[in-house]
């Protein structure tokens, strides 16, 4: 519905550009290093928040809620500990406590504001969102290597 928008358009080049990059750095050795980061984090925060522009605010909520609420807690409590201290200490807390329920989880989705999204968004350090870029980059490899039976 939306392939017609420049924005999306350069966006989807970008993300091409970037997992060639990533994969091309990483045969030669990291290289690129810190400026490799860089672009990873620019490329996904744009990709998210272009993701929450044209996706819309009620639909993202609506399937963050659904999910969260298919969880079983104990993998709900693992993924939530590991964002918590980086929504913690954005502006505006939101009340991102440790130990959140689920149930206070779905509350505070239901409050958030497309500026609110988008400052958690940049809340969260560039190291990390590199780290879970390249490791969300090699579980997809080895879900298609063809020597992942063997």
């Amino acid at each position: 519905m939306f392939s017609n928008f420049p924005a999306l358009r350069l966006l989807r080049i970008s993300i091409v550009f970037l997992i060639s990059l990533f994969i091309v750095s990483n045969v030669s050795a990291g290289i690129l290093g810190a400026m490799e980061n860089s672009l990873i984090v620019s490329v996904l925060r744009a990709a998210a928040k272009t993701y929450l522009v044209f996706t819309g605010l009620e639909k993202i909520k609506q399937d963050s809620i659904y999910r969260i609420q298919k969880m079983d807690d104990k993998k709900f409590n693992k993924d939530y500990a590991a964002v918590q201290p980086y929504f913690a200490k954005s502006r505006g807390n939101d009340g991102f406590k440790p130990g959140l329920s689920k149930v206070e989880a779905a509350t505070i989705i239901k409050s958030l504001t497309k500026k609110r999204i988008s400052l958690l968004i940049d809340s969260v350090p560039p190291p990390v969102v590199a780290a879970m870029f390249r490791r969300y980059i090699l579980n997809r490899q080895n879900l298609t290597s063809p020597h992942r039976n063997q």
